[in-house]
């Protein structure tokens, strides 16, 4: 999902093909639109407009490229339980298939190998960009990458050593959980202690860092 939201920055910034000059990135608020709707077929039926319309500007030469983003793709699938929009990838497939649509999906490996993979008619219509976690050294630099924002909401100077106690904490001890996720929240939630607890020093302190890994 950071990578399409990337995707979009570098459009703007028109460091991308000539093909994606101007194109648009256009997320799907699947819950607001299914919001009101009683069965698949109601929500197919606000569905359908957006897919025909994107698809009729597709051709146009006064239209944008327009780039759909569906996250957790894997619930539009026929076999999903519990979803609202299950059963919708059959809708969209006859704009797929002729190559009117542009989709970015989103979704774990696991449940693209359980509901979409399943479907080689859909798979086979989607390439796969496998993502991996970043490691330890990697998330440090992120989390140097948005340490100034935390620091400006919490009011407090995060010192590299407490990034590096962090990192090294979740990794440890955190091993379910997934990086950089874990460690940015791990130093959100270390700065909040900070000041409820030791508000009189702005500077997040290992403790802090410790109360919220224990």
């Amino acid at each position: 999902t950071a990578l399409v939201a990337v995707l979009a920055q570098a459009i703007v910034a028109e460091r991308v093909p000539e093909y994606l000059k101007n194109a648009q990135v256009i997320e799907l608020d699947m819950p607001a639109m299914a919001a009101g709707t009683s069965n698949p077929g109601e929500f197919q039926a606000r569905f359908i407009p957006i897919c025909k319309g994107l698809a009729e500007r597709y051709h146009h030469p006064e239209y944008p490229r327009y780039i759909m983003f569906i996250d957790e793709i894997h619930t539009i699938m026929p076999t999903v339980t519990g979803s609202a929009y299950a059963g919708l990838s059959e809708v969209m497939k006859p704009y797929m298939t002729v190559g009117d649509l542009h989709i970015l999906g989103a979704t774990t490996s696991e449940e693209y190998r359980l509901y979409v993979q399943v479907d080689m008619a859909l798979d086979r219509r989607f390439q796969k960009v496998h993502l991996r976690m970043p490691n330890a050294e990697e998330t440090l630099q992120i989390l140097k990458g948005v340490r100034p924002s935390y620091e400006r909401h919490h009011q407090l100077k995060i010192p590299d050593e407490c990034l590096e106690e962090v990192v090294k904490m979740t990794e440890e001890h955190m091993r379910k959980r997934t990086q950089p996720d874990k460690s940015i929240i791990t130093m959100d939630a270390a700065c909040g202690w900070q000041n409820m607890f030791r508000g009189e020093d702005r500077t997040l302190s290992m403790d802090a860092i410790h109360m919220m890994v224990a």
